[in-house]
C-alpha cells in the first residue's frame, strides 16, 4: 500500500495522500496531527457516496474547496479503501485521474491476491516518475459534449413534378397535333396509295428507330404541342479520365474555416494526402508537446486527438483545429507561443 501511496504523491500538483478504509488509515503522509481530521472525513465522505448510491447515482469522486488547494475522495468500492488526494488548485487533472485509475487497478489486485507480472508495467509508477522530470499542464482541460444528432421525423423529401394535363385539354391539343414520327401503323398495307407526307412520316420513324441516343424534347405553343428527337453525342473521356472515381463533394464552409484557422496561426500547410503522412505529421506534434512539458503531455495530445477525429475530417486542412485544440490546454502565453511555433515548422516545412 505504501508504494500506491508514494507514485501517487510523486504526482505534480499532490500535496499528500491517504488510504482510509473501516475508519483506520492504512497509508498515509499526512501530518500525524491531521489524522484525527482526516478519519473524520473519511467517515463523512463515505457516508455522501452511501447516500447517492441509494438514490441510484453513480458518483465516483468528490471534491472540497479548501482556502489554498483541494481535497479530492475517490471512491471505488465497500471493500476497497477511499482514496483521499490534497491537491492544488492549479493541477493537471487529467494525470490526476489518470494515477488514481492506475492505484485503483493495483488495490483491486491486491485485494484478490492477484500479483503482477513481472513484464506488467506499472503506469501509476511511470506517471509519478513523469512528473518529477517534467513540467506539466497546469490548466483543468474543460471537457466539450455535443449533443447527439437528431432527426426530424417530420422532413420529407420534396420532389418536383412535371405539371398534368387534364384530358379534355389534351384532347384538344392532340386533334390539332401534327405528329413528326407516326405511332400507328395505317390500315391500308398499300403504301402506293398513301399521301406522300405519310410516307415520308414513316421513312423518319425507321430513322429514328435506327439511333439509340435520343432524348425527345416537347414544345408547347398556343393551341399545339411539337415533339422533337434529338440524338445526343456520348461524351467523349480523355486518357486521365479513366479509372478516376468520383469525389465526394466539398463543404465548402468547413474548408473555408479550416483555411481561416491555418491563415489565423500563418502555417503553409504541406499536401499530404495519405493516412500515414497525417499520422506521422500527428506523431511528430505530439512529440513537440512532449519536448515542452515532458512526457506525462503524451496523454493530453490524444485526448486532443480524439476531440479532433470526432469532429473534424482527418485531412490536413483541418490539422489547425488540432493544433487549436492543443493550445487550449496550455496555461501560460509563453508555452503557446512556443509551440505554436513549433507547430508552424513541423506543418510547413
Amino acid at each position: 500500500m505504501q508504494d500506491i501511496t508514494d507514485n501517487l504523491n510523486g504526482l505534480k500538483g499532490v500535496q499528500a495522500v491517504a488510504l482510509v478504509m473501516d475508519e483506520e488509515t492504512i497509508s498515509s503522509t499526512f501530518a500525524e496531527e491531521k489524522k484525527a481530521a482526516l478519519l473524520a472525513s473519511a467517515e463523512m465522505i463515505r457516508e455522501y457516496f452511501a447516500a447517492t448510491e441509494s438514490l441510484e447515482k453513480d458518483y465516483h469522486e468528490i471534491f472540497f474547496s479548501l482556502p489554498d488547494s483541494y481535497l479530492v475522495a475517490f471512491f471505488m468500492a465497500d471493500d476497497l479503501p477511499l482514496i483521499l488526494l490534497k491537491i492544488n488548485k492549479r493541477v493537471n487533472l487529467p494525470l490526476i485521474n489518470m494515477g488514481v485509475k492506475a492505484a485503483i487497478v493495483k488495490l483491486k489486485k491486491q485485494s484478490l491476491n492477484t500479483p503482477l507480472l513481472s513484464d506488467e508495467p506499472d503506469l501509476l509508477e511511470t506517471l509519478s516518475v513523469a512528473a518529477k522530470q517534467s513540467e506539466l499542464v497546469t490548466k483543468t482541460p474543460a471537457t466539450s459534449q455535443r449533443p447527439p444528432a437528431t432527426i426530424d421525423a417530420k422532413l420529407t423529401p420534396t420532389i418536383p413534378t412535371t405539371p398534368s394535363i387534364k384530358p379534355t385539354e389534351a384532347n384538344k391539343v392532340l386533334t390539332n397535333t401534327k405528329p413528326l414520327v407516326s405511332i400507328v401503323p395505317p390500315e391500308d398495307d398499300d403504301e402506293a396509295e398513301q399521301p406522300a407526307q405519310t410516307q415520308a412520316h414513316q421513312a423518319e420513324e425507321r430513322e429514328i428507330l435506327k439511333k439509340p441516343n435520343l432524348h425527345y424534347h416537347g414544345v408547347q405553343t398556343d393551341n399545339t404541342i411539337e415533339v422533337t428527337a434529338v440524338e445526343e453525342k456520348p461524351k467523349k473521356r480523355s486518357f486521365f479520365s479513366w479509372g478516376r472515381k468520383k469525389q465526394p463533394p466539398v463543404n465548402k464552409e468547413k474548408e473555408a474555416a479550416a483555411n481561416n484557422v491555418m491563415s489565423h496561426l500563418q502555417m503553409d500547410i504541406i499536401k499530404v494526402t495519405s493516412q500515414e503522412g497525417i499520422n506521422a505529421l500527428q506523431q511528430n506534434l505530439s512529440n513537440e508537446l512532449i519536448n515542452h512539458l515532458g512526457p506525462a503531455a503524451g496523454f493530453v495530445f490524444q485526448d486532443a486527438v480524439d476531440e479532433w477525429k470526432g469532429t473534424y475530417l482527418q485531412k490536413t486542412a483541418n490539422l489547425g483545429y488540432l493544433v487549436e485544440i492543443v493550445l487550449k490546454e496550455l496555461e501560460t502565453p509563453q508555452e503557446k507561443q512556443a509551440y505554436k511555433k513549433a507547430a508552424r515548422k513541423i506543418l510547413s516545412e
